[in-house]
């Protein structure tokens, strides 16, 4: 019995192009997507007023059938509303690292699928100024920096990780061939174990600690995305 999931591998655009429009999927910057209606996210934990890190544009052609296919009716690409798939974290240290790292009540993100106004602009006014000027002057890590996934190539059939294969027998040649892929992509299998706690016990020193120059940031603990 195996358990193959093909994956899809990130094709980002230029560093010059940080704005959403109609590619995939972007990463980290100060662009969040709301409807006219609603104000910025905050942490239910802090309070603190939550950063964009992973915005996906489901109604985007760019976006693989076979990832659109999991989300309950998004809405066709060229209407007057794009489907989100959304995750806002806190930036605070404290908050979020005990929330991602330890088995906790805190609630330190907020992940949504959202029917937005399209073309996709991010909203403007006082509220959303006094927001983004909160988070660039407070502490924590602030926004990351904007990446734009344009769309995405086709990777391999994955089979879970061997840390995984309870009771799954692979041969040495066909997890060679289908190990899943580390990093960022969409669907195949995840890796495991190459992070672990921020506890003072973590058996693998430093590795829990968030690379500076990550796009992902705060979410290096978890290994894989």
């Amino acid at each position: 019995m195996n358990f193959l999931r093909r994956s899809f591998l990130p094709v980002y655009a230029s560093p010059d192009v940080t704005d959403l429009d109609t590619h995939s999927m972007i990463i980290g910057g100060s662009a969040t997507y709301l409807n006219p209606y609603e104000v910025w996210p905050t942490c239910a934990t802090c309070a603190h007023h939550l950063v964009p890190l992973v915005q996906l544009n489901v109604s985007s052609k760019s976006t693989p059938d076979a990832f659109r296919a999991l989300i309950p009716s998004p809405v066709p690409d060229g209407g007057t509303h794009a489907t989100l798939v959304q995750l806002f974290v806190c930036p605070q240290h404290d908050c979020y690292d005990t929330s991602a790292t330890h088995s906790t009540d805190t609630r330190s993100w907020v992940v949504r699928i959202a029917s937005v106004p399209a073309p996709l602009v991010p909203p403007s006014g006082a509220q959303i100024d006094a927001a983004i000027a909160r988070i660039k002057d407070g502490t924590g890590t602030g926004f990351l920096r904007a990446r734009i996934v344009a769309t995405w190539t086709a990777g391999k059939e994955e089979t879970l990780h061997c840390e995984l294969q309870w009771g799954q027998d692979d041969s040495d040649a066909f997890y060679a061939e289908h190990a899943p892929e580390p990093g960022l992509k969409l669907l195949g299998n995840s890796v495991r174990g190459e992070y672990f706690c921020s506890d003072d016990e973590c058996p693998k020193e430093g590795r829990h600690e968030h690379p500076k120059d990550d796009p992902l940031g705060i979410m290096a603990t978890l290994g894989n995305t």
